[in-house]
């Protein structure tokens, strides 16, 4: 099989995957390129230019001999918004059969610490919250770019810290014996959570409201109310 762009189609015609029998590729690369890539493939209308050949002749995944042995899936397809990590991946374990408990597929796919994932109402960003027996941990990733955000109750702490003129230890184990809970998407871009943030080890507690704008990188921080030992 030949994947090749169309002439005159794109700056990247000159580009093309050959594959043999038995051989297997990855084509990493945009999201939404991605799509069309896959849409192209499968004989579908595409703005990408790209077709894909199989002995010489245009192959077409969508005709009916071909499409029942040919699988196509893409990452949103299968999202069920009302299942937490767990949840879902024992729900796709039962489905096809696998015996393996939930901690040992979290810990397969590299989730063991993830206490809940929140995507936001477009699906473009998902808040991950993870956990240690110490500390909470949030951070939002943008799905199509893979762009991360900073870790944000570390940095509410920080911030915060400085606000009220508190002192702030960063711990070389980057604990910092805080929590965060409430967590809303006000909109497609911006996150809030209400979050108890810990000073002085946990001489001063402050509960705080934090807002983050992922495109503006902006983060906000009001004081609730705090407690002292």
């Amino acid at each position: 099989m030949h994947i090749q762009s169309e002439a005159g189609k794109s700056d990247a015609a000159s580009s093309s995957v050959e594959l043999m029998a038995g051989q297997c590729a990855v084509v990493q690369c945009n999201y939404e390129h991605g799509r069309q890539f896959i849409r192209s493939v499968l004989g579908e209308p595409s703005g990408l230019g790209i077709q894909a050949l199989y002995r010489g002749e245009r192959l077409r995944l969508n005709r009916s001999e071909i499409v029942q042995r040919v699988g196509c899936c893409f990452w949103d397809d299968g999202l069920y918004e009302r299942m937490k990590v767990a949840d879902y991946l024992t729900f796709w374990g039962r489905l096809y059969t696998t015996r393996m408990p939930a901690s040992e597929l979290l810990t397969l796919v590299g989730l063991e610490g993830h206490k809940e994932i929140i995507p936001s109402p477009n699906q473009k960003f998902i808040a991950v919250v993870t956990c240690s027996n110490k500390s909470e941990f949030v951070q939002i990733m943008n799905v199509e770019e893979g762009r991360i955000s900073p870790e944000l109750v570390e940095s509410a702490r920080v911030k915060y810290g400085t606000q009220k003129g508190l002192d702030t230890w960063i711990r070389t184990d980057h604990e910092n014996y805080s929590y965060a809970n409430h967590f809303v998407w006000k909109d497609n871009d911006t996150l809030e959570f209400e979050g108890s943030l810990a000073y002085q080890d946990t001489e001063i507690i402050e509960n705080v409201n934090v807002a983050y704008q992922f495109s503006k990188k902006l983060i906000e921080i009001k004081g609730l109310h705090s407690v002292s030992e």
